[in-house]
This record gives structure tokens, C-alpha cells and sequence, in this order.
């Protein structure tokens, strides 16, 4: 199940960004869904069944056991498919953009080779041995890890079941260490996350601050209090980026709902209320009218 404190992981505690997190996402049922956002660089590693995304005029389609590597910044239609065994199952670690900016600051030789910008397929057997024993690596250490920052501990993957224990502990500087190395490994492999042509810093800091309360009901006066700033220069720094707290607030509750839904097993009704709605039959037409499929799809008969 999902912890309320796993939150925090979008928020930049004390300067020290956790910088990946882990979702995994099992589903039995054929899933459709309209224009996702991609709000952090992922690499996703299909492990059962296919995964399509379609946009930009193109498609990749992406079979167990390959690997799929997509930018942030980016939205998708989706097809998840199950494969033999019934069910879609798929790990995705998700890098913040302040890692991969911190990662081309650091290894400018690597700025030259051709940055990924949408969707790449990985084919498995193109993936060196030593990136995918670290993937492993990394996965085993969110599956079984919380992250310890100032002395208290944050769970790391944000849909965990009440089987998966996370007794113990890993340092924020570790773990970010490791996602450097990450990086470093896909990089001296020939894939690299592109960098955004343009800043969407706003729109990610009222994201992160949004998802620490999902179901609090935020004001724009509100939420400018919170960057100690003026509700007028809040909406013109947004307006700039064409988007709105309005928006912003229902793109991080619904994002949030679909992950719960993927990757855990709590009923509609809890998801709906620990995502700010406080009605469940407003919530399920919420959901449809944004991905194109009713949360209780998700569910299994």
C-alpha cells in the first residue's frame, strides 16, 4: 500500500532531492490511456506483457523483456497489454530533471552524443551486462529501502505492498549516488536524457508542493504563500509557462490516482479520497475524462 509519507519524496528536503524513485505497475486488463505526462525522465523495464506509446506522429511498441527509455516534458497516449500469463507488469524508475541537469554538468564529454528527447527503445540484448546488474541493483534497494534524510526515513517506492518491507535504511547522498551511476552507465552505452528547451521550474516546484497534500483544496493565494510571494506574481510566472494552478492541481492528483491504481491494491473510493476527492462518482468521471478510461478498470473483476 501506498504510505502518506512518500510525498515528501517531491519535495527538496534540506537541499537533498531525492533524486529516483521506483513505480511498478501490474495490471491484468488492456489499458488505454490519453495524453500521460511525463513529468520526470523515466526507464521503464517491461517485464511481462507489451507496452505501446504513440505521439509526435510515431509509435513504440515495447515487448517483455526490453527496456524503454522516455523524456520528461513529454505526453503520450499509452497501451499497456498483458501477456501470457495475464497480467502487464513493468518497473519504471524515474530520475528528477534536477539529477539529469546535475548529470550534463558534470560529464560535459558525454553532452556531444546525441540527447534523447521523446522515446527510445533499448533492446534487451544491447544492454551491457553492468547496466542491467545495476538496475537490478537499484531496483532490489527501493523494493527494500527507505531513504534516510536528516535523520528520519521516507519510503522510496511510492506503491508498495503491505508484503514489501522496507526495514532498512539507505543515505539520500548513496542513493542519489547510485542514480548518478546510472546514468553514467546508460551515457557510456550511447543513451542520454535530453534537457527541456524550456524551463518549467514553476509548474515543478507547485507540482512538488501540490503532492504533499493531495487532498488539501488549494487557493492561489494559497499556494503563493507558500513561495512567499504575491497571488498576481504567482499567476504571471505560470502564465508564462501557459498553464494554471487549476491545471497543475488536477494533473498531479489524477497522475498521482493512476499510479496508485497501476500499482497497488486500495480500493477506488480510498484512492479517490487520499487524491482530493471527496466524491467518488466525481473522481471516476475526473479520471475518464483524462485518460479515457474509468479507474475501475483497473480493477480486477
Amino acid at each position: 500500500m501506498i504510505e502518506s509519507k512518500s510525498a515528501k519524496l517531491h519535495v527538496n528536503i534540506a537541499t537533498q532531492e531525492i533524486a529516483i524513485r521506483l513505480h511498478q505497475v501490474n495490471v491484468s486488463k488492456v489499458h488505454h490511456m490519453r495524453t500521460v505526462t511525463m513529468c520526470q525522465h523515466a526507464l521503464v523495464r517491461v517485464l511481462e506483457g507489451e507496452k505501446h506509446i504513440h505521439a509526435y506522429g510515431r509509435t513504440w511498441k515495447v515487448a517483455a523483456p526490453h527496456w524503454l527509455l522516455i523524456a520528461a516534458d513529454t505526453y503520450w497516449d499509452l497501451v499497456n497489454i498483458p501477456g501470457k500469463n495475464g497480467f502487464y507488469q513493468a518497473q519504471m524508475f524515474c530520475f528528477t530533471k534536477t539529477c539529469v541537469e546535475q548529470f550534463h554538468t558534470r560529464f560535459p564529454q558525454f553532452v556531444q552524443q546525441t540527447s534523447m528527447r521523446s522515446a527510445e527503445v533499448l533492446p534487451r540484448s544491447s544492454v551491457k551486462k553492468s547496466l542491467q546488474s545495476a538496475v537490478e541493483q537499484m531496483a532490489y534497494i527501493l523494493q527494500t529501502h527507505a531513504v534516510e534524510v536528516l535523520g528520519n526515513s521516507y519510503p522510496v517506492l511510492l506503491n508498495k505492498t503491505q508484503e514489501q518491507k522496507q526495514d532498512s535504511t539507505i543515505s539520500v547522498s548513496v542513493l542519489n549516488h547510485r542514480a548518478e551511476e546510472l546514468l553514467l552507465l546508460l551515457a557510456e552505452s550511447g543513451w542520454m536524457f535530453g534537457l527541456p528547451d524550456i524551463a518549467t521550474d514553476w509548474s515543478d516546484r507547485l507540482r512538488r508542493r501540490v503532492a504533499q497534500q493531495l487532498n488539501k483544496e488549494w487557493t492561489v493565494p494559497e499556494l503563493a504563500q507558500t513561495f512567499h510571494m504575491s497571488a498576481s506574481s504567482l499567476q504571471r510566472r505560470l502564465a508564462a509557462e501557459n498553464v494554471s494552478v487549476a491545471h497543475l492541481v488536477r494533473e498531479v492528483r489524477l497522475g498521482t490516482a493512476l499510479e496508485m491504481l497501476q500499482g497497488s491494491n486500495l480500493p477506488v473510493n480510498e484512492i479517490a479520497q487520499r487524491c482530493g476527492y471527496g466524491s467518488h462518482s466525481r473522481f471516476s468521471a475526473a479520471f475518464k475524462t483524462r485518460f479515457g478510461l474509468p479507474p475501475s478498470d483497473f480493477r480486477i473483476a
